[in-house]
């Protein structure tokens, strides 16, 4: 499998009783398929509601993303398997549901697994385990200052084994990128993924695709700009991604300051002024965006020229 071009992540909306509204989410999709440019989707990250959602629901999204999804277009799934053993299964019941790949949260974002992220030993045992299930991985490579990222060398390892396809690379530094991409690029797809002005470095340097949940809003124009990437035409990705995707970018996912909601309920906002869900809708302990944040989110958009 080669994973290359746009996948964006999308959230999920709730309705007024906390479920998942299918009438919203449907639309939204297939909306979102109908895009030219658009690879896939990687549903049930965390944009995508991982952690609010259960299993069941999980398995609820995936089979959605699936159905209004062409087979041409390839579905990612997010899992966070807490253990090889158990992870096997859930791989194996995500790809069932339709998943074409998982993309793997480390199982190292606790306090008490932390130091072992950047073991040479523990990830690739890990992964190793994980193949056994035989399913497509996509492998995600968190910042360097979560405390949980995989070094360049443990990432190359992890690189070799037969079922990882890709990687999701969301470092924030562009020298630490490059040297990832050349310890990867030989096995498996790197698939940029900061959120951050630096997007726009890395992908020039090199980038086979991008995964983000930025791109789950003015999704036709992320699919511009990964195209003219690709094509080599950097002064048109250049110009796209000042004007129109970096307000977008810093709004809903930029770290600069402290904002009053997490990233998905941002975003679920800017979805909402577009008139594609109904609220910005979250669970609890999530909370949705103060008047602050929302009256800068719109002022982005508006800067943006998605209204």
């Amino acid at each position: 499998m080669k994973l290359q071009g746009l996948f964006p992540a999308p959230t999920v909306p709730f309705d007024s009783g906390g479920t998942i509204d299918h009438g919203e989410l449907r639309p939204y999709l297939a909306s979102m398929s109908a895009i030219e440019g658009v690879s896939g989707v990687a549903v049930n990250g965390h944009a995508g509601e991982l952690i609010s959602l259960s299993p069941h629901e999980r398995l609820e999204v995936v089979r959605a993303a699936r159905s209004e999804f062409s087979p041409g277009q390839h579905v990612i799934a997010g899992v966070d398997p807490v253990s090889g053993e158990a992870g096997i299964d859930i791989l194996l019941e995500t790809a069932a549901a339709g998943a074409d790949a998982v993309l793997v949260l480390p199982p190292f974002d606790s306090m008490a697994r932390r130091s072992l992220s950047r073991s040479a030993v523990a990830p690739v045992m890990f992964f190793e385990k994980l193949a056994e299930a035989n399913v497509p991985i996509v492998v995600f490579q968190y910042p360097h200052a979560t405390g949980c990222d995989y070094t360049t060398e443990t990432l190359a390892e992890i690189a070799r084994i037969d079922q990882v396809v890709a990687v999701k690379n969301a470092v924030w530094h562009a020298e630490y990128y490059v040297e990832q991409l050349k310890a990867v690029g030989q096995h498996a797809s790197m698939l940029a993924a900061c959120d951050a002005p630096e997007l726009l470095t890395m992908m020039m340097l090199g980038a086979d695709g991008l995964l983000l949940g930025a791109s789950a809003v003015g999704t036709e124009h992320w699919a511009k700009y990964v195209a003219h990437i690709r094509d080599g035409d950097y002064n048109a990705a250049r110009a796209i991604f000042a004007t129109t995707l970096l307000p977008i970018l810093d709004s809903t996912f930029g770290s600069t300051r402290v904002r009053s909601a997490t990233f998905a309920a941002l975003t679920k906002y800017a979805l909402e002024v577009l008139g594609i869900f109904s609220s910005a809708r979250v669970r609890p302990p999530e909370i949705e965006p103060d008047e602050a944040d929302k009256t800068e989110l719109r002022a982005a958009m508006s800067s943006a020229g998605l209204i």
